[in-house]
């Protein structure tokens, strides 16, 4: 106790826990972002929110690609200053950006069905690919 990785902790749990909280007030199902960022939400709250890394081959349960076809909400989520901005930019996505904690941003789109997502290519596809041209600029 008192410790500063101790209260380093708190802070993070803090933080996921606003987060976790906008999210189900906007019935989010499924949150894209980091491994480290979003992988826990496939263990808290029995998983009701998939978390979908933006790296496929680390999405362990294979989450982005069990998501339906049919419309369904879903959110960004960045803990790295106007990043999140920038991906939805990439993506051609329209929406809002939430802080809900300090150093968190969660963008949700104005529709839950982006015009980006065609039957060949997967909202969660799109999403990876625009989040490697922000990742890694060129």
């Amino acid at each position: 106790p008192g410790s500063m990785l101790r209260e380093r902790q708190e802070r993070a749990a803090e933080s996921e826990g606003a987060a976790i909280r906008l999210l189900e007030r906007e019935r989010v199902d499924a949150v894209f972002g980091d491994y480290w960022e979003v992988y826990s939400l496939n263990f808290l709250r029995s998983g009701r929110i998939a978390g979908i890394p933006t790296r496929r081959d680390l999405d362990f349960f294979d989450r982005g690609r069990s998501l339906p076809h049919s419309p369904y909400r879903w959110a960004l989520l960045c803990r790295t200053p106007g990043r999140v901005e920038s991906w939805a930019a990439r993506a051609g996505v329209e929406g809002t950006v939430f802080s809900p904690a300090d150093g968190t941003w969660v963008f949700l789109p104005d529709s839950p069905d982006p015009a980006f997502a065609t039957k060949s290519r997967s909202v969660a596809d799109s999403l990876r690919s625009a989040w490697t041209a922000v990742a890694i600029p060129r």
